[in-house]
């Protein structure tokens, strides 16, 4: 029979070690820099293609 050595206690989750609160100026920071990547990723859509080089496709993974 299998006896686990550790036991945890589940506490309600916080996001306050990421962003002090909902409202936060650091959370709404994080937003508009993620709406900046996707509409910069969103942009790249046109140019994939099966004639695209390699090595411009692994410059758009790295980007990622």
């Amino acid at each position: 029979m299998f006896t686990p050595e550790k036991t945890f206690t589940q506490t309600r989750w916080s996001l306050s070690d990421l962003f002090p609160s909902i409202d936060s100026p650091e959370l709404d920071a994080a937003f508009k820099s993620l709406a900046e990547k996707v509409t910069t990723f969103e942009g790249i859509r046109p140019i994939l293609k099966d004639s695209l080089e390699t090595s411009e496709f692994m410059k758009i993974l790295h980007q990622l």
